[in-house]
């Protein structure tokens, strides 16, 4: 084998368990369908398909594992939705500490993500500073806007009217 042609092993287990099997291939459809139930405003079937998709990767993967984390902030987008936003609260806050605690790379963009769905909870509340102060945590770099109209430098976003809380 030479040296270009070795494996990249980027620290995953495959398939450990059943359970862990059974908890990536359920929970993915379950999260899929949600967000597409989400994409057609029907909200209480998402939470409930978000619900089963958090269950059997807790039961599967663990309560800190980040997969998990994905499912605690997507159901927290869909209590957003629903303007329940404590339980926004709980469930983003969940996955914004498993993320935040991660050592890959590629999970400071989910925190971001997270970051931001919590802010927009702040926001909704009308916790501005709260909101300004959890979205410049990842600043300059890793910072997000909610406003999906919105691509612009972290100076330009400042001033942009919709995002009353950079």
């Amino acid at each position: 084998m030479t040296e270009h042609s070795k494996p990249i092993r980027y620290g995953a287990t495959i398939n450990p368990s059943p359970e862990y099997a059974q908890a990536i291939s359920q929970g993915t459809y379950f999260n899929n369908t949600a967000q597409q139930l989400m994409k057609i405003s029907r909200y209480e079937e998402a939470e409930r398909l978000h619900k089963q998709a958090i269950e059997v990767k807790e039961r599967g993967l663990g309560k800190d594992h980040i997969t998990t984390a994905l499912s605690y902030n997507a159901i927290g987008e869909t209590y957003i939705q629903m303007k329940r936003l404590d339980d926004a609260e709980m469930y983003l806050q969940k996955a914004l500490n498993i993320r935040e605690a991660s050592p890959r790379a590629m999970d400071e963009i989910d925190a971001a993500v997270t970051r931001e769905n919590l802010a927009v909870v702040y926001e909704m509340r009308g916790d501005l500073p709260r909101a300004r102060q959890l979205r410049r945590v990842g600043s300059p770099n890793n910072m997000l806007c909610a406003h999906s109209n919105v691509s612009l430098t972290f100076i330009e976003l400042s001033a942009n009217a919709q995002s009353r809380s950079v």
